[in-house]
């Protein structure tokens, strides 16, 4: 066994000791010394007429010497009565007495103190370090039951005050700030000093016996004492249980042993049939411990039993989580999908008191995140197209219904995907190589044919397959390699590459190498890509470049064809830019005429190669790579292969690429790359470069999850509002009865997806001349608005998009808000804010700027999640690494400092709760604006008239941006369905406002209304029709205009067409060009 840590940290302790002792004897000796060496005092003690006469008088120093010296003896007291206080409570071993006004002094007499004192054990367990190990019995490998004793190993300094460590305990900062104060968590290093024993970075165990300093303000601790429970006893099996939708390990545990911790007792019992402790199956049977109460005799748990800190307890082996729920059999609430409908998830609202929840469903395994730790472009493509996808889906949403969103655990992938990707990256390689093409354009150069870039934090290098001389934004390190910093100033800006297309749409991640980096290949340069070796492997790394081509968000648009199964439903998830063919003949034709057809337009264009024409102005589109993806299965002949080969083999190439798994493609020819993969632990080293790296791969559940993802986004239905967005129950109305009444625009979730509206036309041709045979309208009076009933909504969860996005802001005088709103209740505690960018308002602590961002994510996760338990927590903020309490433990304590206490002495952030299920959940006075508007949206959606607008205005005033904007892409991740759902929510409240308004021939409000609506969800083109209605209404046919035009440039960011229903509209408001006269 290891000496002690004590053994090689005491030099540092001594001279700790000394520097303390130092500091007492300057401020005990010296500075008295000095100031009755120096200074001056008056003989006597001065008359007032005395002071009079000398304030008065020609001063000739004495008076500042005496001044100074009166005040130097003053700081000196502040200074010096601490130190005697607190040795003093040494002596006989008390706390000392807080005294006001003298906290900084008491601080630093203790820590001067402290460090003397602290070097009587260090020496101690310097002197003897063979002693303390040969005592050391071996470590006490406990388990999430176990309760550590109060006895400990290894030698302990006597004399000192014990504190027992709780269950909230997490770590000795914890410990520490209880010990001292708010503020006092750095003591935490005198705590380690005085229990050698300890791991200050190991997770501390409930019933821990710690030495602590005597000026700790150790608490009560007469009940702290903890009874051996049932489950600590049990040690065989004589009876099993049957598991039940809904039930996890932890559940059970509590049910038949009366300890939600005991369920790594009831996991290792059953190791044999339980391969994963968070994932049990309903129907299955589990052997319990012997001392668990068979179901026939169990008696009713006592109502006062105390609280659970599942927590606080570590899993087995320190890896697994705790265990999750079953998968569900059946829910109620949620009609199930039919079987062409992809399933989706529906959030619960947020937890109430009378509503608890175990969370234990979303606590998550890091497997996904680890597999996908490198995917950053891939990553961020997928996020991409689904953001856009999504935004989409929220244009077609029915008001009063929500869009369907992934749930269990492709949910859980996406959550990762966000987390891994690297949007900040892709921004830069696209930039930095549509400026290179930029300026070789200008300087009539080619662009070099690329065999490889590597993707770096620091920025981006080439290696290239000839020198070449460089080119801004890059510069050569050697003639074939270049390079460009990520803080290059010579990066051209959006408006100067509006006409520069990506020159290297076949670039695509292959994997990473040593360092890190993230390595990119150039199908196009490349032409046939040959991957051989293990099987299963060829498919992973086949799969991962499948699913990065059809998202790409290095290039507007490519065409992707899957010969066989390769990419399996590849083609249903990406339908705009995968096909799908059987045989490789068929592919064969296709992609001959592709290559003849670029051939043409090369000798047209009058350019020697690929890259030379993709410089040129002309001939735009005529460049679009075609990617053919063939399988190990790919029926093919020796013909067509011969014939496939020789096409991607002659020059120069066109934008045609193959990537194969077909075993014997290319034994002998010299076309292309092979690559060969056995396992995950032996690099490939690329033919071109010779960079040596790790492949990248999608494992069959991850391929299955992203494609439930991207099918669930394109999905053209919609889905039941939440239970929230109902009218609260009446009081005395039996609550198993208040269910309402389906309204008329309310379908099940298998009933037909809404339609598609067909291509919509131009604002140009809106405006333009009638059609021959039509008749100008009499009129263009504002048609009728719709009698809209009142919305209904539905809690999903929501998600930052980060597709492109145009800000829709009413001008000042445009859409003034009508009447200034009554002024809104203070709230009696801090306030999260979550609809805008995220913030905290009100706390009554302080917290370090730079803690400040991750603090904020924890407060807005539990307020929306209350009664988690730790594992939901790490799952949510760190979902792409495995937490532990000294990571999590800090972040914990900085909050509840933050949040601070309200008026009673209550902390906003309590340490425990009363609810054995809700585990971290914020004080009754912390709230939130979405909780609010939650409130405002119930009593105005469901009523009519003066307060049920107001209502409704109240809870716009709320919005402040699209919810959780201004935030990085991959913090957040668990934000998703939150914002979807705030969204949708935003999006119908502001309808319903404005349709209202119109309806009691009040334009501003109405404008008001779809105004604060866009500024969330700019993409609804239902409130752009809303602003439409307004400014017709108000008869500012200018602003009308302005309008449509931002919707149509809207629409040309989005690619999307305007909705017919949007174009009628526009045409019965806007008076259309005079048709010419016929002469």
């Amino acid at each position: 066994m290891p000496a002690p840590r004590t053994a090689r940290r005491w030099p540092t302790v001594l001279l700790r000791a000394l520097a303390g002792l130092a500091g007492l004897a300057f401020l005990l000796v010296c500075i008295p010394a000095a100031l009755l060496q120096f200074g001056q005092l008056p003989d006597a003690a001065p008359s007032i007429g005395g002071v009079l006469d000398a304030l008065s008088a020609p001063d000739d120093g004495s008076l500042l010497l005496t001044t100074i010296t009166l005040i130097g003896w003053a700081v000196w007291l502040w200074l010096a009565v601490p130190v005697l206080l607190e040795a003093m409570a040494v002596l006989v071993r008390r706390s000392s007495p807080k005294i006001p006004g003298f906290a900084t002094p008491q601080r630093i007499a203790g820590f001067l103190l402290g460090s003397i004192l602290l070097a009587s054990p260090a020496a101690a367990a310097a002197a003897a370090p063979a002693a303390a190990a040969t005592t050391a019995s071996a470590p006490h490998h406990t388990t999430g039951t176990d309760t550590p004793t109060a006895s400990t190993s290894t030698p302990r300094a006597e004399g000192w005050p014990t504190y027992r460590a709780t269950a909230d305990d997490i770590a000795l900062w914890d410990v520490a700030e209880k010990l001292f104060g708010e503020g006092g968590g750095p003591r935490w290093k005198d705590i380690a000093a005085l229990n050698p024993e300890l791991d200050p970075k190991a997770d501390l165990q409930a019933g821990t016996v710690l030495n602590v300093p005597t000026d700790a303000r150790i608490p009560s601790q007469d009940q702290a004492t903890t009874s051996t429970s049932k489950a600590d006893k049990a040690d065989d099996a004589d009876h099993a249980v049957t598991v039940k939708p809904g039930d996890s390990l932890s559940t059970i545990a509590d049910d038949e042993l009366d300890d939600p911790a005991a369920w790594p007792k009831i996991y290792n019992l059953n190791r044999a049939t339980i391969d994963d402790p968070n994932l049990i199956y309903p129907g299955q049977h589990l052997k319990l411990p012997t001392t668990a109460t068979p179901p026939a005799e169990k008696t009713p748990r006592p109502e006062d039993k105390a609280p659970d800190h599942t927590e606080d307890k570590p899993t087995p082996d320190s890896a697994s989580p705790a265990p999750t729920h079953t998968p569900q059999t059946n829910h109620p609430a949620t009609p199930a999908p039919s079987a062409s409908t992809p399933r989706t998830h529906q959030p619960d609202a947020p937890q109430t008191d009378d509503q608890p929840a175990d969370h234990d469903s979303q606590i998550l395994t890091p497997s996904t995140a680890i597999a996908l730790a490198g995917a950053g472009i891939l990553a961020a493509s997928t996020i991409g197209i689904i953001a856009t996808r999504r935004k989409l889906q929220q244009r077609r949403r029915r008001p009063g219904r929500r869009i369907p969103l992934p749930q269990a655990r492709a949910a859980t992938t996406e959550q990762t995907l966000r987390t891994v990707q690297n949007p900040t990256g892709v921004e830069l390689l696209d930039t930095a190589l549509r400026t290179l093409a930029a300026n070789l354009a200008t300087d009539d150069r080619d662009l070099p044919e690329i065999e490889a870039a590597v993707l770096r934090p620091t920025g981006i290098v080439l290696h290239l397959a000839e020198a070449a001389p460089a080119c801004a934004p890059f510069t050569a390190d050697q003639p074939t390699l270049w390079r460009c910093p990520a803080d290059t100033p010579a990066l051209l800006r959006d408006d100067q590459l509006a006409d520069t297309d990506p020159p290297y749409p076949g670039l695509v991640s292959i994997g990473w190498d040593d360092d890190g980096g993230l390595v990119l290949i150039d199908l196009e340069a490349i032409g046939i890509l040959h991957i051989t070796g293990d099987p299963d492997r060829c498919r992973a790394v086949l799969r991962a470049l499948a699913i990065e081509l059809a998202t790409s968000a290095l290039v507007p648009h490519l065409e992707v064809t899957a010969v066989g199964t390769a990419a399996e439903e590849l083609e249903t998830a990406v339908p705009e830019r995968v096909a799908r063919i059987q045989h490789l003949g068929q592919a064969l034709t296709s992609l001959s005429a592709h290559d003849a057809d670029q051939r043409r337009a090369l000798q047209t264009a009058g350019a020697p190669s690929l890259r030379a024409a993709r410089l040129m102005a002309t001939a735009d589109g005529a460049w679009t790579p075609r990617i053919l993806l063939c399988g190990d299965d790919t029926e093919a002949d020796d013909e067509d292969l011969a014939a496939l080969i020789e096409a991607l083999s002659e020059r120069p190439r066109t934008s045609s690429a193959v990537i194969t798994t077909i075993d014997g493609v290319m034994p002998t020819t010299p076309a292309g790359w092979t690559l060969t993969t056995e396992d995950a632990d032996t690099p490939v080293t690329l033919p071109g470069p010779g960079i040596p790296i790790t492949l990248q791969t999608l494992s069959d559940t991850d391929y299955a999850d992203i494609l439930t993802i991207l099918t669930t986004a394109g999905s053209d239905t919609d889905t039941p509002a939440p239970a929230w967005t109902q009218p609260t129950p009446s009081p005395t109305a039996d609550p198993d009865t208040t269910e309402p009444a389906p309204r008329d625009d309310e379908s099940s979730a298998s009933e037909p997806p809404v339609s598609q509206p067909p291509s919509g036309p131009t604002l140009s041709d809106i405006l333009g001349e009638p059609d021959a045979g039509t008749e100008e309208p009499a009129d263009a009076t504002t048609p009728a608005p719709p009698a809209a009933p009142p919305a209904q909504a539905k809690l999903t969860h929501a998600t930052a998009s980060t597709a492109p996005r145009i800000t829709i802001h009413a001008q000042a005088d445009e859409a003034p808000e009508p009447s200034p709103l009554p002024p809104a209740p203070t709230a009696p505690g801090p306030t999260i804010r979550v609809l805008g960018p995220v913030d905290i308002q009100h706390a009554a602590g302080r917290v370090d700027t730079n803690r400040q961002k991750t603090c904020t994510e924890l407060a807005a996760y539990l307020i929306l999640n209350p009664g988690v338990d730790h594992n939901a927590v790490d799952q949510a903020l760190w979902p792409d690494r495995r937490v532990t309490k000294s990571t999590r433990a800090p972040l914990i304590s900085r909050l509840r400092s933050w949040l601070g206490d309200s008026t009673d002495g209550t902390p906003h952030f309590p340490r425990v709760t009363d609810d054995a299920k809700h585990r971290y959940t914020l004080g009754p006075h912390v709230t939130s604006d979405w909780t609010q508007f939650q409130e405002l949206y119930r009593a105005g959606m469901h009523d009519t008239g003066e307060d049920a607008d107001l209502a409704l205005r109240q809870a716009l005033a709320l919005v402040r941006d699209r919810p959780f904007a201004a935030t990085d892409p991959r913090r957040y991740t668990w934000a998703e369905p939150w914002i979807q759902e705030m969204t949708s929510a935003i999006v119908d409240t502001a309808h319903e406002l404005a349709t209202r308004r119109l309806a009691a021939h009040d334009p501003r409000s109405a404008l008001w209304a779809a105004t604060k609506g866009l500024n969330a969800a700019e993409e609804d083109e239902l409130l752009h029709r809303d602003v439409f209605l307004a400014h017709h209404a108000a008869g500012d046919m200018e602003a009308l205009r302005l309008a449509a035009a931002r919707l149509e440039a809207l629409n040309e960011e989005l690619d999307v067409d305007m909705d017919t229903e949007t174009a009628s509209l526009l045409r019965t408001l806007l008076p259309r060009a005079a048709a010419p006269s016929r002469a």
